[in-house]
């Protein structure tokens, strides 16, 4: 335990008889010190404990730059955030002038073709362009809490249906193959409707804009029994998100060559309010698959952060895609509800006085012969077509056989235009499957009030079928064919309500049709979509039971396909007007 240091050791000695012997020894003894207090031990502490404090020095000023760098960034999204809401409300008084004043141009009748077209182009992009302006004031309302979740309790599965229903056309116009599937015929929950709209409506007009003609896209809701969420997927067959992107494509600003940098964003954000998440596969030239977890809000009236909506108060809002689409067909539409007419004559002055006169009520399409006619009834389903009956390459008769033969287009009303007033063709125009016979030259009133009292008519029946329990669906058509395919559908869904996998995929399965002919061929004989059809036909069923029987109301719910008696009641008041109860009672 001696301290390092030079040492003197002196040793004396006694000789066997104990007697000191006077010479004294000396030996030097040098004690080392320890390596940490030697020269080199004290250099290399000296330069580890240096390397130490540099390390610790570098490490604490990345982690204060990258702290700055984070706080900068968040800072100058707020600002541009800040700056773009604020000239976002600056942009509305200036697109509302762009807008309503360009519809008023292609809605005028007196405007030439190549104007409404360059009005048209004009629309389409305000359109876009307020969507990202409303884009961005919602992003500041979740970024400021300002915006809440109001929550409806719905049929979730309908209202994705519907929803997608609205895409319809816009597939048919691009010739692409879209499907919605669903595991459950539906699932009651609350959401809150006015962002799911905007999520889904976000995901699928992407999809429909990077997605050629050909593919397909595909809507899918899983709903598990036991479980506390459902799972909605929009798959497409697109050009595909490069691999590198994929993981900031949901960063806001953040653009690459196919987005404007708020749309996956402005998505991400609303998933997130509603407490889901989102995820993304994709394969360059193989497609993308968006896959959303949505739970469902549980504990909804003792929270502060949300509200209730009635579902009578939900409306689809038009997703921007379409909003230019439809522009179009309701500028030539007024009374009339969005009917359109196909005009088939061969003589051009004559087709375009009808079209002249027409198209201040209807959309209208045109052809000059019977052979192109065909081919536009087939592509368009028109509500009415208004035939002359002497044309060249396919006449009237000829016309009306080949609509007649044909699935798609037998259900199609035709009134038959001639000069040719015998008997014998008026006659042989009707047996072939005309629905009346005008002979030129002709009052248009007269043949506009037939058609207008015809379409009426059509809509009083419809109704009159939708509120009479007893009344067979063979009554909305005259054609043997489309009878025979009214009484299969309808056998098919009283045999299959309540079945797991029942939709309207399956129907289309069981009748042999696809799911686009089904949807425009139910839409021309019954006025409604497919699904709307089901359910009056449910509702017509549930009358009938309630009417002959003396089961529960819950049960009579059970029995034709609703597992939630309350929704069952609901949607019983809104098909016939009174609740299940009101109507047992007045029937006895």
């Amino acid at each position: 335990n001696m301290p390092p240091g030079k040492y003197t050791f002196l040793l004396k000695a006694l000789n066997s008889d104990g007697v000191e012997i006077p010479e004294i020894k000396e030996f030097g003894i040098a004690i080392s010190p320890p390596f940490s207090q030697s020269p080199l031990g004290i250099l290399l502490i000296v330069l580890v404990s240096g390397t130490i404090l540099f390390t610790i020095f570098f490490l604490y000023k990345r982690q204060t730059e990258a702290k700055h760098k984070i706080t900068y960034m968040d800072r100058l999204n707020e600002k541009k955030l800040q700056y773009y809401t604020n000239i976002s409300h600056e942009f509305k008084n200036p697109l509302t002038m762009i807008i309503n004043p360009v519809k008023d141009i292609i809605a005028d009748l007196d405007s030439p073709e190549v104007v409404k077209k360059r009005a048209n182009q004009i629309h389409k992009n305000a359109i876009y362009l307020l969507n990202l302006v409303e884009q961005i004031l919602d992003f500041r309302k979740i970024r400021e809490e300002q915006m809440k979740l109001s929550l409806s309790y719905i049929d979730i599965v309908e209202y994705i249906r519907n929803l997608s229903d609205l895409f319809v056309p816009l597939a048919e116009k691009k010739n692409i193959d879209f499907r919605f599937t669903s595991n459950r015929n539906e699932f009651l929950g609350y959401i809150d409707c006015k962002v799911m709209n905007k999520i889904l409506n976000n995901l699928l007009s992407n999809a429909f804009k990077f997605t050629p003609e050909g593919k397909s896209i595909e809507i899918g809701i899983d709903c598990k029994e036991s479980s506390d969420f459902f799972e909605l997927s929009v798959i497409d067959e697109g050009q595909g998100i490069k691999k590198e992107e994929l993981s900031r494509i949901f960063e806001r600003f953040h653009r690459n060559e196919n987005s404007s940098g708020l749309g996956l964003s402005f998505v991400k954000e609303l998933v997130t309010l509603h407490n889901g998440t989102i995820q993304v596969d994709s394969e360059i030239n193989r497609g993308t698959h968006f896959r959303l977890s949505i739970p469902l809000i549980g504990d909804v009236e003792n929270s502060d952060d949300l509200s209730i909506t009635e579902a009578d108060e939900i409306q689809l809002s038009v997703p921007p895609i379409l909003q230019s689409e439809q522009l179009n067909e309701n500028t030539s539409q007024s009374i009339s509800h969005r009917n359109s007419i196909l005009i088939i004559e061969d003589n051009v002055d004559m087709r375009e006085y009808l079209e002249d006169q027409f198209k201040k009520f209807y959309a209208i399409y045109t052809a000059c012969n019977g052979e192109e006619g065909l081919h536009i009834a087939l592509q368009e389903s028109p509500d009415f077509i208004v035939c002359d009956l002497n044309m060249p390459v396919m006449d009237g008769i000829e016309t009306i056989r080949n609509l007649r033969e044909n699935f798609t287009t037998s259900h199609i009303p035709v009134i038959l235009l001639t000069a040719d007033s015998s008997e014998e063709k008026k006659i042989h125009g009707l047996e072939t499957g005309a629905v009346d016979y005008i002979t030129k030259p002709f009052d248009f009133k007269l043949l506009k009030f037939k058609i207008d009292n015809y379409i009426s008519n059509r809509k009083k029946l419809i109704n009159k079928f939708n509120q009479e329990p007893n009344l067979p669906a063979d009554v909305l058509t005259n054609s043997d064919q489309d009878k025979q395919f009214i009484k299969e559908l309808t056998r098919i869904i009283d045999d299959s309500i309540g079945k797991i996998d029942f939709n309207i995929d399956f129907l289309a399965r069981k009748t042999g049709h696809s799911r686009t002919n089904l949807y425009n061929k139910v839409k021309g004989i019954t006025g409604v979509t497919p699904h709307q059809y089901i359910l009056s036909i449910q509702m017509k069923k549930a009358a009938l039971l309630l009417e002959e029987t003396s089961y529960p109301i819950s049960e009579v719910g059970l029995m034709v396909g609703f597992n939630d008696a309350n929704y069952f009641s609901k949607s019983f008041k809104k098909h016939f007007g009174k609740t299940p109860k009101s109507y047992q009672v007045e029937l006895r």
